[in-house]
């Protein structure tokens, strides 16, 4: 080989680096091997506009094995990993926002960590079959459906979050606990179709539940209202199909809301709370901080 040829291809490693540099900057990932032929596809990917801080349907049809940690990106753009299939694991350390759709049907996503997102829009995580763990310490707020439809999640933590939205986690068939210490407000449909799994949900300071809230969810037999003022309960439908309502077939325990041992008679007299009356237990102050 001769000096000149030795140049010209250290020359052509040196730009296909630079390549792979200026790509992955924009947030999108080069699979190792790909050819300096192959780079069009990639840059083909990178949204129009793009700064490097957001990434928007650019893993469309791509694969992914293992754990994708991006410390650059802000925000995850609409579809972001839209049906993306494979078996991985996402990390996000400097995210912020988790746009609409951005995990869309992602059947290949099994955990994803996002330690300062604050919001998550409409359908973020929606049909994330195999996702089975999501941590969102700082997230303050999500969309409607946004995890409806993770039929494998097993582990939600959203210690900050002040509303459920609509169907939020509809369809979530795997999940058997969740607390929320922060969320004010339960809404239309939030948990329907949780099927037999969901057994406990704690509530510290919710103050309206909203019709269908927990409708369908077969195994709700302890469900925690702690704030000390009756919370409003739109209407009794949001107990369809449950153990408190129209649900005989569970029998393992007999099913509870426990609330402030002060606002025992309370919930028992208010309006639409009187249908489950027969269902209160109270609890007083050191009960609860045990919890």
């Amino acid at each position: 080989m001769t000096t000149e040829t030795q140049t010209q291809i250290t020359r052509l490693e040196n730009a296909k680096a630079d390549i792979i540099t200026a790509i992955e900057n924009k947030g999108i990932i080069v699979q190792s091997g790909t050819k300096l032929d192959g780079m069009a596809s990639f840059i083909d990917a990178i949204p129009t506009g793009s700064g490097g801080t957001e990434m928007e349907d650019a893993f469309v049809t791509r694969t992914l094995s293992g754990t994708y940690e991006n410390s650059r990106v802000t925000d995850v753009g609409i579809g972001a990993f839209a049906y993306w299939p494979g078996n991985y694991n996402v990390s996000f350390p400097n995210v912020v926002t988790i746009k609409s759709s951005a995990f869309f049907s992602a059947t290949g996503l099994r955990s994803a960590s996002f330690p300062v997102a604050t919001a998550i829009q409409s359908r973020a995580f929606s049909g994330c079959t195999y996702l089975v763990s999501a941590i969102f310490p700082s997230v303050t707020a999500i969309g409607s459906g946004a995890f409806a439809g993770c039929l494998r999640l097993k582990t939600i933590s959203l210690p900050l979050l002040k509303t459920i939205p609509e169907s939020a986690f509809d369809h979530c068939t795997a999940l058997v606990s969740a607390r929320f210490p922060k969320v004010t407000t339960v809404g239309l449909r939030a948990f329907q179709y949780a099927s037999s799994s969901l057994a406990r949900l704690y509530f510290d300071v919710v103050s309206k539940i909203s019709a269908s809230a927990f409708s369908w969810c077969f195994g709700l037999v302890s469900l925690y209202l702690l704030k000390k003022a009756v919370c409003t309960l739109d209407a009794s439908t949001a107990f369809t199909s449950t153990p408190f309502l129209g649900y005989a077939g569970y029998t393992q325990s007999d099913p509870h809301i426990y609330v402030p041992s002060a606002y025992l008679s309370s919930y028992k007299n208010a309006t639409n709370w009187t249908y489950f009356s027969s269902y209160f237990v109270g609890l007083t102050d050191a009960q609860i901080s045990a919890l």
